[in-house]
């Protein structure tokens, strides 16, 4: 499954985040109070910190959606946006038995929307660590290039999916997951058209899934 294009974005979907962006900063404040008043407690304690981070951004990406639709591009080092990743949620995934593997990288440069796409990677991560079964998660990032485009390929040992599956995850409020609106995959092949990229999706019932994404190297003019 293919997705590629331009930078416009549907008006169901911008409808849709306005409706639920009130719902989803509530609960995000609140949380981001009571965490503070936990590092007064506790201030030595690094993941507080993660987290209180991870709450602003969410909250700012909330606003920023909120506000406007358009990219922010901006040249940077896509081995520095992967170990971000990296480093925000391999403490959580290994404590529950799960490890973000991360190849060694050479400086790359693209031109993009740096908090968009690191969402967009992060909802990928998660999205692999929500559907891990017993045995041990690996999750392996690895980088590579082509005449046009930077790929990134990342492969998991999950529990994979069906064609019909795999055939259905690009819809709409589409889950196979007891708990969720259905609508992160959806966002991130948005997020990666608008990019002028492209995203492709592999996978076999247990036997995991391969997800490759193409961002051009060069700037559209």
């Amino acid at each position: 499954m293919i997705m590629s294009g331009d930078n416009m974005i549907s008006i169901q979907e911008k409808n849709l985040f306005n409706r639920f962006s009130h719902e989803i900063k509530n609960p995000l404040t609140i949380c981001s109070g009571y965490l503070e008043m936990l590092e007064n407690q506790d201030s030595n304690n690094p993941y507080i910190k993660i987290i209180q981070s991870e709450i602003k951004r969410s909250i700012s990406l909330i606003n920023e959606y909120t506000k406007s639709q358009t990219l922010w591009i901006q040249k940077f080092d896509l081995a520095t946006l992967l170990e971000e990743i990296q480093n925000i949620l391999n403490p959580l995934f290994q404590e529950n038995n799960a490890e973000i593997i991360l190849f060694p990288m050479k400086k790359t440069f693209i031109y993009g929307d740096y908090e968009k796409l690191k969402q967009a990677l992060i909802n990928i991560l998660k999205n692999a660590k929500e559907a891990q079964e017993n045995e041990k998660l690996l999750i392996v990032i690895q980088q590579k290039e082509t005449c046009k485009f930077q790929q990134i390929i990342i492969t998991d040992n999950g529990i994979g999916m069906t064609k019909e599956e795999l055939n259905k995850i690009a819809e709409d409020y589409y889950t196979t997951k007891e708990q969720g609106m259905g609508l992160g995959v959806s966002q991130i092949m948005e997020t990666i058209k608008k990019h002028n990229g492209k995203i492709e999706y592999k996978s076999e019932k247990s036997k995991g899934t391969q997800i490759i994404i193409e961002l051009p190297k060069k700037k559209k003019s």
